[in-house]
């Protein structure tokens, strides 16, 4: 047995903006996105605590799963919002890229801001299990992505079954992040996909082809810019759609990057259990 599940990376961009980019001009945007396109769990990069809870509660669907990044547990979350209908969480855990990754707040390899990852093994509603690791990579440092990458890799070695990535990398496929991930059996759910679309709002969907962009920086991205924000998946998923949603409302944006949502077909139970 099969079931579906919907899954999405998405950079909310952070609440520091103001005028048409700030978070209350932007919230009911991201609000009617989500909505539309449904997603039972959302990988999430930038976003503080209050607008988690906001978008928790326009959705009245997801809860919760992550902490801040910063020693005190505020600044940027790189939040799970899953759906408890679909999704129950088993276990927790968070790390941060660094040397010393089980210390809150540490930074390492020339981050200029703390980055971090968080991860979950879920219940699936049809009796399988999945594990869901969300990251933010640094925007600047080319050796701290690769170090951050190397970290991730080593950390889910040891993870059986099915298995999601998601997160903004800050740099493309062939990267060499992207190497350290694909290299240690992770696939792009978007190369792998059986079908690639493209979403924008009150234009339905259309092909996308595969080098579509997902940093558009308040605008939609080039057709030929970077596909920054990834989905990766190993275990026995298979990856039926995945589509970059560039829902918005003529020239005001949810965010300044667009979301990555993926169709994945899921083990309804898992082997042995």
């Amino acid at each position: 047995m099969i079931m579906v599940l919907t899954g999405m990376t998405y950079n909310l961009k952070n609440p520091v903006d103001a005028d048409a980019r700030a978070w209350p001009a932007r919230r009911p945007l991201l609000a009617e996105l989500l909505r539309s396109a449904a997603p039972d769990v959302v990988g999430t990069q930038e976003g503080h605590h209050a607008q988690l809870l906001d978008i928790a509660a326009d959705s009245g669907r997801y809860e919760i799963l992550g902490a801040g990044r910063d020693a005190d547990g505020g600044g940027e979350w790189c939040a799970v919002l899953y759906d408890p209908a679909v999704l129950t969480p088993v276990e927790q855990h968070h790390f941060w890229l660094s040397d010393t990754p089980d210390v809150p707040g540490s930074a390492s390899w020339g981050n200029e801001v703390v980055r971090m990852a968080t991860w979950a093994r879920f219940r699936t509603a049809g009796g399988g299990e999945l594990v869901w690791l969300n990251t933010h990579l640094d925007h600047r440092s080319a050796a701290a992505r690769r170090r951050g990458a190397a970290l991730i890799a080593e950390r889910l070695a040891g993870v059986d079954g099915p298995l999601v990535v998601s997160g903004d990398f800050n740099c493309e496929p062939g990267s060499e992040p992207y190497a350290v991930l694909t290299g240690a059996g992770l696939a792009d759910a978007w190369v792998a996909a059986e079908g690639r679309r493209f979403r924008t709002s009150g234009a339905g969907r259309v092909a996308a082809p595969a080098g579509q962009g997902t940093y558009g920086g308040w605008r939609a991205p080039r057709p030929d810019s970077g596909r920054i924000d990834w989905l990766l998946t190993r275990g026995p998923i298979v990856v039926h759609g995945a589509e970059i949603c560039e829902d918005h409302d003529g020239g005001q944006w949810p965010s300044d990057h667009v979301p990555v949502r993926v169709e994945l077909g899921l083990p309804a139970a898992t082997p042995g259990t």
